[in-house]
């Protein structure tokens, strides 16, 4: 399925029911409480919107009575779709839509970079929930109006990514804890430092080449710090293949007192800067990173949403290539594995 791009057109529309615990409560209590609309939405509505129950016009103060089917009219323009183009669609409704953004593509447009990005390429109506670095591929979802995207932020997402590191784990299963913060050196780049915001990455080893020294794993993100996984990864002394800023070169001159790998996995992770390494490198042309499974808590009806993006072709070569496990083995339900219940 291909993605069609969007040009603006209609407003959002959404209806409920009054619940019970809401009897009797103004409707702009009932749409922060039960509906979980945000304070800047629900102005929105009252400047630009319009609320109906039964046809008749109702203000936010008014107050509603069980039972009633409240119909909300946000006022902001959202999308329909128009002209076709390439990005593969994984999920879409009248709420969300998720597609499967190929590497090289940025997430945001930016001043600095004159690239394809996954808003440019949807229409900018869209609000995305989250964001991938411009080389890593997989499963970003987007938000058609802005109670959506509220609704998305305000219950972390579950996201569980697969990726091709150097080197072999030291367990099937490792969890690497570490503060990231900004780097003093480079505006760019994040390190690991005891002033850092907190941040906890669980791994689970999926395959392991011995001879060409090198594993595919999964990640699971308890926190959400940027560059997380890949920071983490060559913390852990097993960097990311193709990864240039966190990559294979950072470990050229380790040392156990250079923080960048933690100490206890400085020495090993200095054996793997060789030429059959870096020639490993060399075929994937990118940080080996990808987003495979998203899940959230749908806000019209409180169902789980799982959502699946398939490697691109880059990723699909190699792992054919270098593990004995076939692409549809690597692709099951590990989620159970690294504890996350069912994604």
């Amino acid at each position: 399925m291909v993605f069609q791009k969007f040009c603006y057109a209609l407003t959002m529309l959404q209806t409920f029911t009054v619940k019970a615990a809401f009897n009797g409560q103004r409707l702009t209590d009932v749409l922060a409480r039960q509906e979980s609309m945000s304070a800047s939405l629900r102005k929105q509505i009252r400047l630009h919107g319009r609320a109906t129950a039964d046809g008749l016009l109702l203000r936010l103060i008014d107050r509603v009575s069980t039972g009633q089917v409240i119909e909300i009219d946000d006022g902001e323009p959202t999308v329909v779709a128009a002209a076709s183009h390439s990005l593969q669609v994984l999920f879409e409704d009248d709420w969300y839509l998720a597609v499967n953004k190929p590497p090289g593509m940025v997430t945001h447009p930016t001043v600095h970079d004159h690239l394809p990005s996954v808003l440019d390429e949807t229409g900018r109506a869209l609000r995305a929930v989250g964001r991938l670095d411009k080389d890593t591929s997989g499963v970003i979802l987007l938000a058609k109006h802005a109670h959506a995207h509220h609704a998305a932020v305000s219950h972390p997402l579950r996201k569980l990514y697969i990726g091709l590191c150097h080197g072999l784990f030291q367990t099937k299963r490792v969890t690497v804890e570490g503060p990231i913060r900004r780097s003093n050196q480079q505006y760019l780049r994040r390190v690991v430092h005891p002033d850092g915001k907190a941040a906890r990455t669980r791994i689970l080893r999926l395959a392991e080449d011995k001879t060409a020294n090198v594993s595919l794993a999964a990640f699971r993100l308890d926190s959400g710090r940027t560059h997380q996984i890949r920071v983490h990864a060559l913390y852990n002394g097993n960097p990311l293949l193709g990864d240039w800023l966190y990559g294979l070169n950072e470990l050229e001159d380790i040392y156990p007192g250079k923080g960048l790998v933690t100490a206890s996995r400085a020495a090993e992770a200095a054996l793997l800067y060789s030429a059959a390494q870096l020639r490993l490198d060399d075929r994937m042309q990118r940080q080996a990173l990808h987003a495979l499974t998203l899940s959230f808590i749908h806000p019209a009806d409180g169902r789980r949403v799982r959502i699946t993006a398939p490697p691109p072709d880059d990723f699909r070569r190699f792992i054919i290539s270098s593990f004995e496990t076939g692409l549809s083995e690597t692709c099951i339900d590990v989620g159970d594995q690294l504890g996350l219940e069912g994604v």
